[in-house]
């Protein structure tokens, strides 16, 4: 399958023991609309630039503009770009085991959600950056860099490669971000790396708090972040 989207309020279901979606540009696409995905194995490659595996993006409150999946794995993967955007009070919920490898793991801004192995049973492991970040008017987006973005790493397996940061245009705030939150639970890694130069918008990006941190028994590895503040 090339690529699947949802507009206009609809609903998409997808049941399938094997789901594989290789997309030039975006694979999963809910715009003001709603993706079902059941599977015991599910792959979301996109290839193209600046590509978007999963997109979520209700433009209005109010709107529903979800991707809800649940499969034993999933592989998602953007060769240049975001694995998982998340835009304009979109919402994407993943569970069961995932492995997501992207320049950005997750992009979100403008009161989004995204929430990974929220009851912590999965394997997740996670190579990329989490970006809360618009490209302002001048990309046709909102100036709220602001989402909620709750991410949940249990056990020895699980692991996240990467960092937060935000960036936005020159004039606009990117202060204002209140929902990075992750768990390190029971040997789960998180390896912070460098966060300097420009986003993908050409945008200066700066190192993003976690807001909320939950760790019991977890391994911070800080040998990528040189002199680098990670909070």
């Amino acid at each position: 399958v090339e690529a699947i989207e949802t507009n206009g309020g609809g609903t998409t279901s997808l049941k399938a023991q094997n789901i594989n979606i290789q997309a030039s540009e975006a694979g999963l696409v809910a715009n003001e609309g709603s993706i079902e995905v059941e599977a015991s194995h599910l792959v979301v490659a996109a290839a193209g630039e600046n590509s978007q595996a999963l997109v979520a993006q209700a433009n209005v409150e109010g709107n529903v503009a979800a991707i809800k999946i649940a499969a034993d794995s999933t592989m998602i993967s953007a060769t240049s770009g975001a694995g998982i955007t998340a835009t304009s009070y979109g919402k994407v919920d993943i569970s069961g085991d995932l492995t997501v490898d992207a320049e950005d793991v997750i992009s979100a801004r403008g009161n989004s959600t995204v929430n990974i192995n929220q009851n912590g049973s999965a394997k997740v492991v996670l190579n990329g950056n989490v970006a809360f970040s618009t490209p302002g008017s001048e990309g046709d987006a909102g100036e709220d860099v602001n989402a909620n973005v709750n991410i949940r790493l249990t056990g020895a397996g699980s692991q996240w490669t990467g960092n937060a940061y935000a960036s936005a245009p020159e004039g606009v705030t990117t202060t204002n971000v209140k929902g990075m939150n992750v768990a390190l639970i029971n040997g789960a890694q998180w390896n912070p790396t460098l966060v300097e130069g420009l986003d993908p918008h050409g945008n200066p990006a700066s190192v993003q708090s976690i807001n909320i941190f939950e760790f019991s028994d977890g391994v911070i590895n800080l040998s990528e972040t040189g002199a680098q503040t990670v909070a």
